[in-house]
């Protein structure tokens, strides 16, 4: 299965843990479950950075 990367464009809390903006995961969905996600840019996907195992990207976001 293929799946792509998507991109957090707004920091939200979800069970008292924080998704900072900028966060970037790989997604096997067709398309981001709700509006603060979207599909990465291939820009994006190439410059990520890893910070203790999570990955991200602050550049257009």
């Amino acid at each position: 299965m293929k799946g792509r990367w998507i991109i957090c464009v707004m920091s939200y809390e979800i069970d008292g843990k924080e998704i900072p903006k900028g966060r970037m995961e790989y997604s096997y969905a067709r398309f981001p479950v709700n509006r603060l996600w979207r599909l990465a840019t291939a820009e994006e996907i190439e410059t990520k950075k890893c910070h203790k195992g999570n990955y991200y990207n602050l550049k257009n976001v």
